[in-house]
């Protein structure tokens, strides 16, 4: 990954923490609520900002859901403080192959 893609990538999954971690309990994978984001009429390019981000982390999230079990975890685990599932768990090449994956699947939908 070149420098610049690994700071969009990095972004894009700080939206997505954002998204998991503001409101609501995240034990079904996603938040149940989401205080920080104003998904309502826009009033200001405040608003529109975080409306834009609220689909981002959406969507960031929909990838995530949709990795293999072992990605899911490390990328849960680094980034949310999950737990280690596992001892004999590969955690570095699951979350090496994870990113590469989330950039690659964020990239075809037009959000990285």
């Amino acid at each position: 990954m070149e420098d610049s893609s690994k700071e969009d990538l990095r972004w894009l999954l700080d939206i997505w923490i954002l998204w998991m971690t503001h409101g609501g309990s995240i034990s079904k994978g996603y938040p149940t609520k989401v205080n920080y984001f104003n998904t309502s009429n826009t009033t200001s390019s405040k608003d529109f900002e975080d409306q834009i981000k609220y689909k981002q982390g959406a969507e960031t999230n929909t990838i995530i859901n949709d990795l293999p079990e072992d990605q899911r975890a490390a990328i849960n685990y680094r980034y949310l403080g999950g737990k280690k599932p596992v001892s004999n768990w590969d955690y570095s090449n699951s979350l090496h192959r994870a990113l590469l994956t989330i950039e690659e699947k964020a990239k075809f939908k037009g959000i990285l």
